[in-house]
């Protein structure tokens, strides 16, 4: 889930900005896009502990799920990270569908 979420804000990046940042720290990369983008900030909202408590439960899964025994996640919790993404790839999808259709009758005026 990690990874799906990094790649969706790689994606997003490149084609917006034709750049990406070499970096694998979620927060770094949802501020980046979040600034290009506002709307993206509903696909992970920080109005409730709940939520800010997935986020940060996602954020810590590229190492501590592997490697901390301390890690715990609930199933709940996994559902709700798991919308979240789905969220997050339909924004990125449309917001990079936009700007690829805007190229395009760019390059064929």
């Amino acid at each position: 889930m990690h990874q799906a979420t990094e790649r969706l804000y790689h994606c997003f990046l490149l084609v917006l900005t034709l750049y990406s940042p070499k970096s694998h720290k979620l927060n770094f990369l949802r501020s980046q896009a979040e600034r290009l983008a506002p709307e993206l900030i509903e696909a992970w909202p920080r109005n409730t502990r709940q939520a800010q408590r997935a986020w940060e439960l996602l954020r810590r899964a590229y190492v501590d799920a592997r490697y901390s025994p301390h890690y715990k996640i609930t199933g709940e919790e996994l559902e709700w990270i798991s919308d979240r993404i789905e969220v997050l790839g339909r924004q990125v999808q449309q917001a990079c569908q936009a700007r690829l259709q805007e190229l395009a009758s760019e390059t064929s005026a």
